[in-house]
């Protein structure tokens, strides 16, 4: 009996130390599963952050790609802009060319308007110094009829005095 006695003894010895290594075990465990809890615990609270920031940046992302498809819209309109305003500074520069073409042309005109008004400036002279010319010899004339009618008149006296006397001869 003795012998079966230590023989528990030493069962029970060695299922006392099992059960503090299993009492040390489940301590270790249940220490490590209140890590794992913690762990989980900033993970899932890591999980809720991560999923709030992927949100936000879902949302910056829409934004940007709104932002994008905006700015798309404004080069395509600029770049229509562009377009319209290089074909109106061709039109423009055509229009520039065309009048400083018009524009030669025109100085051409007045220059040659200025030579014209030069030949009848010069013909106003002329005709100016014919015109006091002219009018010098109606004065010259027209003193010349005066001394020509006092001439006539005195001959016409002459004459009535010629003819009365003839008449006053002849009747005698």
């Amino acid at each position: 009996i003795d012998s079966e006695k230590s023989t528990i003894e030493a069962e029970k010895a060695d299922y006392e130390s099992q059960n503090k290594a299993l009492c040390h075990q489940k301590d270790s465990l249940e220490a490590s599963m209140a890590e794992m809890q913690s762990q989980i615990f900033t993970l899932v609270d890591e999980k809720a952050s991560v999923e709030a920031d992927f949100q936000s940046l879902t949302r910056d992302k829409n934004k940007l790609e709104s932002l994008n498809s905006d700015l798309y819209d404004q080069l395509a309109t600029f770049k229509e802009n562009f377009s319209l305003s290089e074909a109106n500074f061709k039109t423009l520069a055509v229009e520039k060319s065309t009048i400083e073409s018009n524009n030669e042309a025109l100085c051409h005109q007045v220059a040659s308007l200025e030579s014209s008004k030069n030949n009848l400036q010069c013909q106003v002279q002329a005709l100016s110094e014919e015109k006091a010319s002219a009018e010098a010899n109606v004065h010259t004339l027209t003193e010349e009829k005066k001394k020509s009618d006092s001439m006539n008149a005195d001959m016409i006296d002459q004459l009535k005095t010629l003819a009365k006397e003839k008449e006053a001869i002849e009747s005698e």
